[in-house]
C-alpha cells in the first residue's frame, strides 16, 4: 500500500514538472521573486491601464492542475543536505617536513622523590692478620753478655734467642750512621736462625747490622742469605749495602705472624759466614 502512494506521488510530481516546463517554454507560465505569473503579458490588459501581469501562486496553480498542495508537494520536497565538511587534515599534514612534531616531554619526576643510589659490586677486602698495637716489643743486642740501654732510653736485651753460632764484643770502636753504637761493637756469628714467640699479628722486624770483622776489607768477602718470615733477602753484602766498615745499617721487614712464632733464617755461602749485630720487633 505504502509503495502505490510513493508511485502516485511521483507520477503527480512527473506530470507537474512537464506542464511547468511547457508552460514557461511558451511563455504561459513567469516565474519571479514574487511567485509565479499565469498567463502571457500582452493578452493580460487592465481596463482603464497597461496589461499587468496576474501573479498565482504554487499552491493556486495547484489547486488548478487538481493537487492537494498538503499532500502533493510538501512531502516531496527533500530536507536541505548539510554542507559536507572539508576532512580534517592530519598531524603530517598540518604540520611542514621542515617543522617536525616535537617528542612528548618526559615525564617529571616528583618532587622529593628518592634517587636511586648505585650500588657497587661487593669489595673483596684482603684477608690480613689484625693490627697488634698492643703486642710486645723486643729488642736484642745481639752478641752481648749484658742489656744496653739506648741513648733514648730502649732497653735491649742480651744475646738471646739464636740458633747457633758464635758471639763476639768489638771494644769500644766507633760506628758511623747511628746515635746507639753500642748496639753494633757486638755480634753473633755463624748462626742459622733466629726465633721468637710472639702473639699473632703484623710486626716490623728491624735488622741492625755494621762489618766490623778486621779480615773483612771490602765488597764481596761476606755474602750470606737471609729468610725472615718467609720474605726472602739473598746474596745479602753488609759492607757493600752500608757503604763500608764500621757502617750502622738497618734493614726492615714487614711481616705477619699467624702461628705465634716469628722465625728468620740464615744461610752461609761460600764467602763467608752470616753475622748480625741487634734484632729489633716491634708491633704494627
Amino acid at each position: 500500500m505504502f509503495s502505490r502512494i510513493i508511485l502516485l506521488a511521483l507520477g503527480i510530481l512527473v506530470i507537474g514538472l512537464v506542464l511547468f516546463g511547457v508552460g514557461t517554454a511558451t511563455g504561459f507560465l513567469h516565474v519571479s521573486t514574487e511567485g509565479i505569473t499565469f498567463g502571457r503579458v500582452a493578452d493580460q490588459v487592465a481596463v482603464g491601464g497597461p496589461p499587468q501581469p496576474r501573479t498565482v501562486s504554487a499552491d493556486e496553480l495547484l489547486r488548478q492542475a487538481g493537487l492537494n498542495p498538503e499532500t502533493a508537494v510538501k512531502p516531496l520536497i527533500a530536507s536541505p543536505v548539510p554542507p559536507q565538511e572539508s576532512p580534517k587534515p592530519t598531524i603530517a599534514q598540518a604540520v611542514p617536513a621542515s617543522n617536525p612534531v616535537p617528542p612528548p616531554p618526559a615525564a617529571q619526576k616528583p618532587v622529593g622523590a628518592p634517587v636511586p643510589q648505585k650500588v657497587d659490586a661487593p669489595q673483596v677486602a684482603e684477608i690480613r692478620p689484625a693490627a697488634n698495637s698492643a703486642g710486645p716489643v723486643v729488642r736484642v743486642n745481639a752478641g752481648s753478655t749484658a742489656a744496653f740501654r739506648d741513648p733514648r732510653g730502649n732497653t735491649w736485651e742480651p744475646d738471646s734467642y739464636f740458633d747457633g753460632g758464635e758471639i763476639v764484643d768489638r771494644g769500644p770502636i766507633p760506628i758511623a750512621n747511628t746515635d746507639k753504637p753500642g748496639v753494633y761493637r757486638t755480634e753473633h756469628y755463624v748462626m742459622t736462625g733466629w726465633h721468637k714467640d710472639l702473639p699473632n699479628g703484623r710486626y716490623a722486624v728491624n735488622l741492625h747490622f755494621a762489618e766490623t770483622c778486621p779480615y773483612i776489607s771490602g765488597p764481596g768477602q761476606r755474602v750470606f742469605h737471609m729468610n725472615v718470615q718467609g720474605i726472602d733477602c739473598r746474596d745479602f753484602d753488609v759492607f757493600k749495602e752500608a757503604g763500608g766498615r764500621d757502617r750502622a745499617l738497618i734493614k726492615t721487614f714487614h711481616v705477619a705472624v699467624t702461628d705465634g712464632r716469628l722465625f728468620i733464617r740464615f744461610d752461609r755461602t761460600d764467602k763467608n759466614a752470616p753475622e748480625i749485630n741487634g734484632v729489633e720487633v716491634l708491633p704494627e
